[in-house]
């Protein structure tokens, strides 16, 4: 590596976005969660509409996270894909991040596939739906139609 002092900089960039990501994935957790106990109409359209907002957020963070992670691979002269598969690359608490993210993109699509399918839709731009359903992955929100 060329630049210890960038690297580590990046390092803690990179923890940075991603504890924001986290932050964010838990927000749009809880309004699930809110809107399942909604008992009106209007509550849950206003959390569709939080929900949608915090969609939005977490899609710059995302971005903003896949930059950092492009440069770290260009300063440790490897693919995106290696710099996360040698731990000697990256420290361990920006794995468990990785974690915690990937843990909560799977409870995230849980709560949506088995309590709010008829509620929210996140619906693909590009990318195919898993049974039926569209995971977090996809970013652009829509209202259902009825």
């Amino acid at each position: 590596m060329k630049d210890e002092n960038a690297w580590t900089l990046y390092c803690e960039e990179l923890q940075l976005w991603m504890k924001k990501e986290i932050s964010t994935m838990r927000e749009i957790l809880a309004t699930l969660h809110l809107e399942n106990d909604a008992g009106n109409e209007g509550l849950r359209s206003q959390l569709f509409k939080e929900r949608s907002i915090l969609l939005e957020k977490l899609q710059v963070l995302k971005v903003e996270k896949e930059k950092i992670i492009k440069t770290l691979a260009l300063l440790a002269q490897c693919s995106e894909e290696e710099l996360f598969a040698q731990a000697e690359k990256i420290d361990a608490e920006t794995l468990i991040l990785r974690d915690q993210i990937a843990a909560l993109k799977e409870k995230i699509n849980h709560e949506n596939e088995t309590s709010h399918p008829q509620r929210m839709n996140i619906s693909p731009s590009n990318k195919p739906k898993k049974n039926g359903l569209t995971t977090i992955d996809s970013w652009d929100t829509q209202k259902p139609q009825d």
